[in-house]
Protein backbone atom coordinates (compact mmCIF):
# COMPACT_ATOMS: atom_id res chain seq x y z
CA UNK A 1 0.00 0.00 0.00
CA UNK A 2 1.54 3.75 -0.53
CA UNK A 3 0.74 5.92 1.67
CA UNK A 4 1.97 10.18 1.87
CA UNK A 5 2.18 12.09 5.04
CA UNK A 6 2.92 15.48 6.15
CA UNK A 7 4.29 16.85 8.69
CA UNK A 8 4.74 20.78 9.78
CA UNK A 9 6.67 22.06 11.92
CA UNK A 10 7.21 26.00 13.62
CA UNK A 11 10.48 26.66 14.89
CA UNK A 12 11.14 30.02 16.94
CA UNK A 13 14.40 32.45 15.97
CA UNK A 14 16.32 30.27 18.39
CA UNK A 15 15.35 27.04 16.26
CA UNK A 16 13.29 25.47 19.10
CA UNK A 17 10.35 23.93 18.59
CA UNK A 18 7.11 25.99 19.12
CA UNK A 19 4.57 23.05 17.42
CA UNK A 20 4.50 19.97 15.41
CA UNK A 21 1.36 18.68 13.52
CA UNK A 22 1.96 15.50 11.54
CA UNK A 23 -1.18 13.72 9.63
CA UNK A 24 -2.40 11.47 6.32
CA UNK A 25 -2.14 13.50 3.24
CA UNK A 26 -4.26 12.43 0.40
CA UNK A 27 -3.38 14.51 -2.17
CA UNK A 28 -1.24 13.32 -4.92
CA UNK A 29 -2.65 14.48 -7.82
CA UNK A 30 -3.46 13.24 -11.68
CA UNK A 31 0.42 14.73 -12.76
CA UNK A 32 2.11 11.82 -10.22
CA UNK A 33 0.06 9.19 -12.15
CA UNK A 34 0.93 10.79 -15.51
CA UNK A 35 4.84 11.28 -14.59
CA UNK A 36 4.65 7.13 -13.34
CA UNK A 37 2.65 5.93 -16.62
CA UNK A 38 5.63 7.89 -19.03
CA UNK A 39 8.40 6.12 -16.97
CA UNK A 40 6.94 2.81 -17.09
CA UNK A 41 5.13 2.68 -20.82
CA UNK A 42 7.12 4.90 -22.33
CA UNK A 43 4.24 6.34 -23.99
CA UNK A 44 3.45 10.15 -24.15
CA UNK A 45 1.17 12.29 -21.43
CA UNK A 46 0.10 15.14 -21.66
CA UNK A 47 -0.32 17.40 -18.75
CA UNK A 48 0.53 20.75 -17.24
CA UNK A 49 3.19 22.80 -15.76
CA UNK A 50 2.60 25.18 -13.24
CA UNK A 51 2.21 27.58 -15.15
CA UNK A 52 -0.66 26.26 -16.65
CA UNK A 53 1.42 25.41 -20.19
CA UNK A 54 0.35 21.96 -21.79
CA UNK A 55 3.57 19.75 -21.90
CA UNK A 56 3.18 16.25 -23.30
CA UNK A 57 6.12 14.24 -21.85
CA UNK A 58 7.49 12.18 -24.61
CA UNK A 59 11.35 12.20 -24.20
CA UNK A 60 13.40 9.31 -23.36
CA UNK A 61 14.16 9.75 -19.75
CA UNK A 62 11.64 11.71 -17.57
CA UNK A 63 13.17 13.24 -14.08
CA UNK A 64 11.02 12.64 -10.93
CA UNK A 65 13.55 13.98 -8.52
CA UNK A 66 12.88 16.31 -6.34
CA UNK A 67 15.65 19.08 -6.78
CA UNK A 68 17.33 20.98 -3.74
CA UNK A 69 16.00 24.29 -4.55
CA UNK A 70 17.81 27.65 -3.37
CA UNK A 71 14.77 30.35 -3.32
CA UNK A 72 14.21 32.50 -6.12
CA UNK A 73 17.47 31.38 -7.84
CA UNK A 74 18.98 28.96 -10.02
CA UNK A 75 18.15 25.02 -9.23
CA UNK A 76 20.68 22.70 -8.16
CA UNK A 77 20.26 19.01 -7.70
CA UNK A 78 22.53 16.26 -6.41
CA UNK A 79 22.00 15.11 -10.17
CA UNK A 80 23.49 18.28 -11.63
CA UNK A 81 20.43 19.20 -13.11
CA UNK A 82 20.19 23.08 -13.47
CA UNK A 83 16.46 25.02 -13.70
CA UNK A 84 15.20 28.36 -13.60
CA UNK A 85 12.22 27.49 -11.54
CA UNK A 86 13.27 28.37 -8.60
CA UNK A 87 11.33 28.55 -5.53
CA UNK A 88 8.35 26.90 -7.87
CA UNK A 89 10.66 23.26 -7.62
CA UNK A 90 10.48 21.02 -4.14
CA UNK A 91 7.59 21.93 -1.32
CA UNK A 92 5.99 25.14 -1.88
CA UNK A 93 3.87 27.44 0.77
CA UNK A 94 0.46 29.05 -0.35
CA UNK A 95 -2.69 30.61 1.00
CA UNK A 96 -5.43 29.17 -0.99
CA UNK A 97 -8.10 27.22 0.08
CA UNK A 98 -9.85 25.89 -2.45
CA UNK A 99 -10.79 22.15 -2.71
CA UNK A 100 -7.99 19.52 -3.69
CA UNK A 101 -8.70 18.34 -7.49
CA UNK A 102 -7.12 15.46 -9.31
CA UNK A 103 -6.44 17.98 -11.86
CA UNK A 104 -4.65 20.67 -9.93
CA UNK A 105 -1.67 21.50 -11.48
CA UNK A 106 -0.44 24.51 -9.22
CA UNK A 107 -0.66 25.88 -5.78
CA UNK A 108 -3.72 28.22 -5.96
CA UNK A 109 -2.27 31.29 -4.63
CA UNK A 110 1.81 30.35 -3.75
CA UNK A 111 3.66 32.61 -0.92
CA UNK A 112 6.61 33.99 -3.27
CA UNK A 113 10.43 33.54 -2.25
CA UNK A 114 11.45 37.14 -0.22
CA UNK A 115 11.28 38.64 3.01
CA UNK A 116 8.35 41.51 1.80
CA UNK A 117 4.73 41.61 2.74
CA UNK A 118 3.52 38.29 2.21
CA UNK A 119 6.31 36.75 1.41
CA UNK A 120 8.14 33.70 2.95
CA UNK A 121 12.21 32.98 2.64
CA UNK A 122 12.35 29.55 0.75
CA UNK A 123 15.85 27.43 1.67
CA UNK A 124 17.02 24.59 0.11
CA UNK A 125 15.15 21.46 -0.52
CA UNK A 126 16.16 18.15 0.32
CA UNK A 127 15.37 13.96 -0.25
CA UNK A 128 16.51 11.88 2.42
CA UNK A 129 17.76 8.21 2.24
CA UNK A 130 15.62 5.52 1.81
CA UNK A 131 14.44 3.72 5.29
CA UNK A 132 13.58 0.03 5.42
CA UNK A 133 11.83 -0.63 8.57
CA UNK A 134 9.97 -3.73 9.14
CA UNK A 135 6.97 -3.88 6.88
CA UNK A 136 7.52 -0.38 5.77
CA UNK A 137 9.83 1.31 3.46
CA UNK A 138 9.89 5.56 3.31
CA UNK A 139 11.66 8.32 2.06
CA UNK A 140 11.35 11.77 3.32
CA UNK A 141 10.94 15.26 1.24
CA UNK A 142 11.63 18.16 3.36
CA UNK A 143 12.03 22.11 3.06
CA UNK A 144 12.83 24.33 5.97
CA UNK A 145 11.69 27.74 5.47
CA UNK A 146 11.66 31.48 7.42
CA UNK A 147 8.93 34.46 8.20
CA UNK A 148 11.14 37.74 7.82
CA UNK A 149 8.31 39.79 6.06
CA UNK A 150 7.95 41.81 9.38
CA UNK A 151 4.19 40.45 10.20
CA UNK A 152 2.66 36.63 10.75
CA UNK A 153 1.68 34.84 7.86
CA UNK A 154 -0.89 32.09 7.41
CA UNK A 155 -0.49 28.71 5.80
CA UNK A 156 -3.04 27.17 4.15
CA UNK A 157 -1.81 25.06 1.34
CA UNK A 158 0.81 23.17 0.53
CA UNK A 159 2.09 21.14 -2.52
CA UNK A 160 5.23 19.32 -4.02
CA UNK A 161 6.52 20.02 -7.33
CA UNK A 162 9.32 17.96 -9.09
CA UNK A 163 10.91 18.51 -12.92
CA UNK A 164 9.28 16.40 -15.78
CA UNK A 165 11.13 16.48 -18.62
CA UNK A 166 12.09 20.12 -18.31
CA UNK A 167 9.24 21.57 -16.64
CA UNK A 168 8.11 22.20 -12.93
CA UNK A 169 5.20 19.74 -12.52
CA UNK A 170 3.07 19.69 -9.35
CA UNK A 171 2.39 16.53 -8.02
CA UNK A 172 1.28 17.16 -4.71
CA UNK A 173 -1.34 19.33 -3.10
CA UNK A 174 -3.09 19.51 0.13
CA UNK A 175 -5.67 22.89 0.92
CA UNK A 176 -7.44 23.70 4.43
CA UNK A 177 -10.23 25.49 4.39
CA UNK A 178 -10.97 25.35 8.12
CA UNK A 179 -9.07 27.56 10.20
CA UNK A 180 -8.01 24.99 12.64
CA UNK A 181 -6.11 23.04 10.34
CA UNK A 182 -4.29 26.60 9.03
CA UNK A 183 -0.14 27.21 9.91
CA UNK A 184 0.88 30.62 11.65
CA UNK A 185 3.67 31.75 11.43
CA UNK A 186 5.30 34.55 12.70
CA UNK A 187 7.51 37.20 11.85
CA UNK A 188 11.54 35.46 12.83
CA UNK A 189 10.33 31.87 13.23
CA UNK A 190 10.93 28.82 10.98
CA UNK A 191 8.81 26.16 9.17
CA UNK A 192 10.28 22.95 8.27
CA UNK A 193 7.46 20.95 5.91
CA UNK A 194 8.18 17.19 5.72
CA UNK A 195 6.68 14.82 2.92
CA UNK A 196 7.07 10.96 3.37
CA UNK A 197 6.17 8.55 1.18
CA UNK A 198 5.82 5.16 1.92
CA UNK A 199 4.88 1.92 0.62
CA UNK A 200 3.63 -0.99 3.05
CA UNK A 201 3.83 -4.10 2.19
Amino acid sequence: MLSLFIQREVFDPNMRLISSRAELSRSFIRNFLGILYRNMGRLTFSMLDVDGNTRSLDQDEVMMHCPMAQGGGFVFTQYSYIDQWGYKIGIGLGTGTAVVSARDYCIAAIIPHGTGVGEIKYFGGNINDVVIDGSDAYFDIERIFQNGSGSSIIIKEFGLAVIAGDYSTLIIRDAYSDAGDWTTVADGEYLKVTYRIKVTV
